[in-house]
């Protein structure tokens, strides 16, 4: 079982809103996930082991661009959070295990995104009154990320958060809830929005050697990431500067984060 340990070194100085430009490859120097963002969780794939991971918005340290938010659209491989690595942009059609993603479910995802995104601000506060029964932004990031997982894996996926928040669990539990709405919002709303992935990539944008659901041994075992978009450019609000400094310390140094892949 793969898993991902973030270097020991605090990431700083990241601005967030900047956007990579109409540039589809990024280098991201590091990742980790949002610590206002995000709950524990028990996951597990079919018959896989169970693993316990953090279910929540990742920030991406960028080259030119700064602090990327964005979703792991890829439970089966891990996301490496210490070195260089790179990302090229592309429509969300594939769930990194092999299997492909409908147009619904695509844009169920791109939905769930941009539900969190109408609703908690680049500061990790609540732009406005808080959705109906979530007592924090880190319960909504984490029944968010947990519904992006089940709308990919509808037939696998499942999860436990009995320890930590029962609330998200359960078929009337915030993350089924979710779910319903983005299919809902989808089938019955028209709902469409473009729905991309980072996907893990050589510096000039070519696919890696070691591509997602090979055996890796080269260190480019990464995974995908999914965020609102068209040709790589995320489109968020530029913070006041005390949104700075709170971005500045958002990547926790020394943290395990840990996502689960195909055994």
């Amino acid at each position: 079982m793969s898993r991902v340990v973030m270097t020991t070194s605090l990431l700083a100085a990241l601005l967030w809103g900047a956007t990579p430009g109409h540039a589809s490859t990024i280098q991201v120097n590091g990742a980790g996930i949002d610590p206002n963002a995000h709950e524990t969780a028990v996951i597990q794939i079919g018959a896989g082991p169970s693993e316990t991971v953090y279910a929540g918005q990742i920030l991406l340290d960028t080259q030119v661009s700064g602090v990327l938010p964005v979703w792991c659209t890829d439970i089966f491989h891990t996301l490496l959070t210490g070195g260089t690595t790179y990302f090229t942009s592309a429509p969300l059609a594939v769930d990194g295990g092999g299997g492909a993603l409908s147009g619904v479910q695509a844009r169920e995802v791109g939905w769930l995104i941009s539900n969190f995104t109408q609703h908690v601000d680049t500061t990790d506060n609540f732009s406005g009154p808080a959705p109906a029964g979530y007592g924090s932004v880190n319960q909504l990031a984490a029944a968010t990320q947990l519904a992006i997982w089940a709308v990919e894996n509808p037939a696998g996926f499942a999860f436990d958060t009995s320890g930590t928040d029962p609330s998200l669990q359960g078929p009337t539990g915030k993350v089924a809830i979710l779910d319903a709405s983005a299919f809902t919002a989808v089938t019955v709303g028209g709902f469409i929005v473009d729905t991309e992935e980072w996907v893990p990539s050589n510096p000039d944008g070519s696919p890696l050697t070691c591509l997602p659901g090979s055996s890796c041994t080269n260190g480019w075992n990464d995974q995908g990431l999914g965020f609102i978009g068209l040709g790589g450019i995320i489109v968020v609000s530029t913070p006041e500067p005390a949104s700075m400094t709170l971005l500045a310390a958002s990547l926790v140094a020394g943290a395990a984060l840990r996502r689960k892949r195909r055994g």
